[in-house]
């Protein structure tokens, strides 16, 4: 295998869709890890766990695989329904929670190493595995915290990045002052912008703070010259965002805007 002809090496590795299959190829010699290089680490998935982020960071750091990220994608769950936990975070876990947050904001903060990056999907989840492999279930406090957190680290990014494409999902909306970063993508070559939120009335019994449910438009820039798609959306139920004015963005190259279960003050004019 290690002889063929170039030609058919790379049809072999066009065919291989297991990222595991991937690896080891890789690994057979020099002809493999140049073909295999940019497919395997085109799209990168960081999971909720400090390993997955020192892990990520790593590969940032090396510029021969850097350059051949297109897109990273925060804790995908695709089997997953979102639901707040019944049952918090223990006291001992708080330290892990802490060290988490420090691993991801540091990963998220270095996207702008990825010369290439042009899409990045982020899910929120209130509960990670530890390293020891137990699941933790997080308390409203630290699961809000390091949601800003990793927001944060993603829009300071995107102050020098070429990203194109930004999606954020299980958002729970904070006060307005929490997002004060978000003047950063005035200027940022963002296409395309996508919040999924969490309703109102889950945050509401999950949470009982005041500091919850906050405005949606505290994560839009208020102008963007690039923004071609708005999607804002709250697919298990209706989320009030009674001080969001839609008419006081100023997007020239909207094409596409997508509202579903989004109740504001003002609807966009006709």
């Amino acid at each position: 295998m290690r002889d063929l002809p170039i030609e058919i090496i790379n049809a072999v590795v066009q065919n291989v869709t297991s990222m595991t299959d991937l690896l080891q190829l890789r690994c057979v010699n020099q002809a493999y890890r140049d073909l295999v290089t940019p497919i395997a680490f085109s799209k990168l998935h960081v999971k909720n766990s400090i390993q997955s982020a020192q892990n990520f960071q790593q590969i940032v750091a090396d510029p021969n695989l850097a350059t051949h990220v297109r897109e990273v994608v925060y804790d995908s769950r695709d089997d997953e329904c979102f639901q707040f936990p019944l049952e918090n975070v223990e006291v001992e876990d708080m330290l892990e929670v802490a060290e988490l947050e420090e691993a991801l904001t540091e990963a998220f903060c270095a996207l702008d190493a990825l010369p290439r990056l042009d899409r990045v999907s982020a899910n929120f989840w209130p509960s990670f595995v530890s390293q020891s492999g137990k699941k933790i279930h997080e308390s409203p406090f630290w699961f809000t915290s390091r949601q800003l957190t990793v927001i944060h680290a993603i829009y300071h990014a995107m102050k020098t990045s070429r990203m194109r494409s930004l999606s954020l999902n299980n958002v729970v909306m904070m006060p307005a002052s929490c997002y004060d970063f978000v003047s950063t993508l005035t200027h940022s070559p963002l296409s395309d912008l996508s919040l999924t939120v969490v309703p109102n009335a889950d945050l509401s019994a999950w949470s009982g703070s005041k500091d919850i449910n906050g405005s949606l438009g505290a994560l839009l820039p208020l102008s963007n010259n690039t923004l071609k798609s708005l999607a804002l959306r709250s697919p298990q139920g209706p989320y009030h965002s009674l001080k969001t004015e839609l008419s006081s963005f100023h997007y020239p190259s909207l094409e596409s805007l997508i509202l579903e279960n989004i109740v504001f003050d003002q609807m966009p004019s006709p």
